[in-house]
């Protein structure tokens, strides 16, 4: 056996039980379509990613829409799926996507565990989090479906790698007389194609040169200007056509139109909800009528300020709602498990779940139902958050929150104040991205507070 074989074979073992998982559930979901291949890529499309590669091939439009008589430019979406599809779609094999996905589903199990051990040094958190992380029934059902989150975290992460190599550089430039070298203009590029398949991170850059600036004055560290001007210019170089294209389709300097459409479209429609106690989807449509429009509207980056400033004026005239609505987003960020849409794609269940009254009517059949398997998933993540809380403020209090740990707190809650804006759209796909750091930090707890309860008993023994 190779020598590389034998170092890395927990690594190598924890991303081909992700690789066998996701094999097994798309085998379940091709079984269940008689083994056809056109089925299943049909039941693979989402939030149109599939329309845009396929107009970008028959029409050379970027647009999700599917009546020909009317295809216009869409600035919701950015190009990095749809780019990543149009090959496949052309050679009439979108079904490979998946496969490709299912991979590298095998290759986010093994990042993660890589992060994990260069925060923590600890093999055994580290071979924890990459397990949980294959196992994670929100990735395994992203891996079937044509979404953007399985690139964007395979980039994400090596964004994350590459930063926490560049902190450890910093922290010993005095001591080793090391250089930053080409570190940030990769975790610049990783971010930047990051930033091409979701533009979630598009304020990330900003916002975490600003808090390095804060943490170097607190810590008496320099400021590195040079190395936060190469991260951004890396990062916007990345960006930049995609900026040039939409100034040259819609006359506007922008990325994308989603921020204010989520604002407009799910934020403000939560408000109205937590106002009326009447449900989303009829307080989303009480909204879109109140506005003028009689349906879903059409938002791009034309349009996207009339859109922002009609829900922020809703905002300010809801104050303790809105602030009600993005806390229900937030507890959604960190304790929704996604069990449901894994169980529904192998239907295992159908429909919603059902109401409080029927759970505890017919308790004996709920324990014994898939749904027990969502209940138990939901406490988890409850116990998880709990957990990354308890290990974060104990970390504060002892002040051991070295660079590496608190850089992963300001992803994880940059990623959770921008699922705020999502109000009750909010699930567990914002999270996924974040998920393995979430759970260095809670399963560092879990790992020492076991080996604490283990030196008890045998102190108790020994006396």
């Amino acid at each position: 056996m190779p020598d590389y074989i034998k170092k890395y074979k927990i690594v190598i073992l924890i991303a081909g039980i992700a690789i066998l998982l996701r094999l097994i559930f798309f085998g379940i979901i091709i079984s269940q379509k008689n083994y056809n291949l056109n089925s299943a890529v049909s039941g693979a499309k989402f939030d149109g990613y599939y329309e845009i590669a396929y107009n970008l091939i028959n029409h050379s439009v970027f647009s999700f829409d599917q009546d020909n008589s009317l295809i216009l430019s869409d600035t919701k979406r950015t190009p990095g799926y749809p780019v990543i599809l149009v090959p496949f779609l052309y050679f009439d094999g979108a079904y490979l996507v998946i496969f490709l996905q299912i991979i590298l589903g095998g290759v986010l199990a093994a990042l993660a565990w890589l992060i994990a051990w260069r925060v923590t040094s600890q093999a055994k958190i580290a071979n924890i989090v990459g397990l949980l992380m294959a196992i994670d029934p929100v990735g395994i059902w992203l891996s079937v479906k044509f979404l953007t989150e399985t690139f964007f975290t395979l980039f994400f992460f090596l964004f994350i790698l590459s930063v926490i190599k560049l902190l450890k550089v910093i922290n010993h430039k005095g001591e080793t007389g090391g250089s930053a070298g080409n570190i940030p203009i990769l975790a610049g590029l990783y971010l930047g194609l990051a930033t091409l398949f979701r533009p979630t991170t598009l304020y990330l850059p900003v916002f975490l040169i600003l808090s390095w600036l804060i943490f170097a004055y607190w810590r008496h560290k320099k400021k590195q200007w040079s190395t936060g001007f190469i991260f951004f210019i890396s990062f916007v170089i990345v960006l930049s056509p995609w900026f040039i294209r939409n100034y040259k389709v819609f006359g506007v300097v922008g990325y994308s139109s989603i921020a204010s459409e989520t604002l407009f479209t799910y934020l403000a429609p939560s408000v109205i909800s937590m106002n009326s106690g009447k449900g989303f989807s009829e307080s989303q449509m009480i909204f879109f009528t109140n506005q003028g429009y009689a349906d879903y509207p059409r938002v791009d980056i034309a349009n996207s300020g009339e859109f922002k400033n009609r829900a922020i004026a809703l905002l300010k005239q809801y104050p303790y709602e809105s602030i009600l609505a993005a806390g229900v987003a937030a507890t959604a960020f960190f304790t929704h498990d996604g069990a449901l849409s894994f169980l529904q794609e192998i239907n295992l269940i159908s429909g919603a779940l059902p109401a409080k009254a029927d759970l505890i009517h017919n308790f004996t059949d709920f324990i014994i139902s898939p749904f027990a398997l969502i209940a138990l998933f939901r406490l988890l993540w409850f116990v998880i958050f709990l957990t990354f809380l308890w290990r974060f403020l104990l970390m504060w209090r002892r002040k051991i929150l070295t660079s590496p740990y608190v850089f992963l707190l300001l992803l994880i809650f940059y990623f959770a104040a921008t699922t705020m804006f999502n109000g009750f759209g909010a699930n567990a796909r914002f999270r996924f991205p974040v998920n393995s750091l979430i759970l260095i930090f809670s399963v560092s707890w879990g790992v020492r507070k076991f080996y604490e309860i283990i030196d008890c008993r045998s102190k108790s023994r020994q006396e």
